[in-house]
């Protein structure tokens, strides 16, 4: 069975986008499965054989009674009864911490499977039971899904931080969210194709202060009386020259 993953295999494996705790619990069981599977597998077909599953059954009916059992190899709550129930097995393939990981996980499971309330992990608890995880996964070896496991850890209470409308942009990472379009609505296709395809929506300027002056109207400037009149600068110094010049004129005529 293959346990070695491509980077984009990883990453196609572990887009958890804005879930609670609970989600990244499943996911991150399932990335266990994949991880364990084979450590588990080769490890009891080492000491029992190859029929070890069915001397598994036969072994827990003559312990637990009750009828025929049914096992999974795709249930990480299996595979983890299986390292914790078989010490004798796994103690020798594992350094001491990995039983005591193995039996905590169990407990992750259970509640997994029987407790749907939204408060049934905690931010605290989903971290550590993702790090257990991790640590279990690298003491069977099977780094790749340890690494997996790992990534999910920094998603934990990602749907609370990222907040109402701020879905991610196209090609985003899907840790990482867009930032609010401050109320004003993006235009027709933006992010698509088409002419307004990659700009971003306009955005009104913001308003002037109460106390700011308002700013003239065009062409009309000037100060005091003749800002006053709405006269330019040009005008009015046009209007005072005129009358000084003809007197000028009407002297040196006189001269002459």
């Amino acid at each position: 069975m293959r346990s070695v993953l491509s980077q984009g295999e990883i990453e196609t494996t572990c887009e958890v986008m804005m879930t609670g705790s609970r989600d990244l619990i499943g996911k991150g069981l399932e990335l266990l499965v994949q991880g364990l599977r084979p450590f588990v597998e080769k490890t009891m077909q080492d000491v029992w054989g190859r029929d070890w599953i069915a001397e598994k059954q036969r072994r827990d009916t003559d312990r637990y009674g009750g009828g025929q059992r049914s096992y999974s190899l795709n249930d990480a709550r299996f595979l983890l009864r299986v390292i914790t129930e078989e010490r004798d097995v796994f103690g020798k393939r594992l350094r001491p911490p990995g039983l005591s990981l193995a039996s905590e996980l169990r407990e992750t499971g259970n509640t997994y499977s029987h407790d749907f309330g939204a408060g049934a992990f905690s931010d605290a608890a989903t971290r550590e039971a993702l790090d257990r995880m991790m640590r279990l996964l690298t003491q069977a070896g099977a780094h790749v899904w340890a690494a997996a496991v790992s990534s999910l850890t920094a998603q934990v209470g990602a749907d609370r931080r990222a907040g109402p409308g701020t879905a991610p942009p196209p090609n985003a990472p899907p840790w990482q969210s867009a930032p609010p379009n401050m109320g004003v609505p993006p235009r027709s296709g933006f992010g698509g194709a088409g002419p307004q395809a990659g700009r971003a929506p306009y955005a009104p300027p913001p308003p002037m202060p109460p106390w700011a002056p308002e700013p003239p109207p065009s062409g009309v400037g000037g100060k005091g009386f003749a800002k006053g009149l709405g006269i330019s600068g040009g005008v009015l110094t046009g209007c005072l020259l005129a009358p000084a010049i003809v007197i000028i004129l009407i002297l040196v005529m006189l001269r002459s």
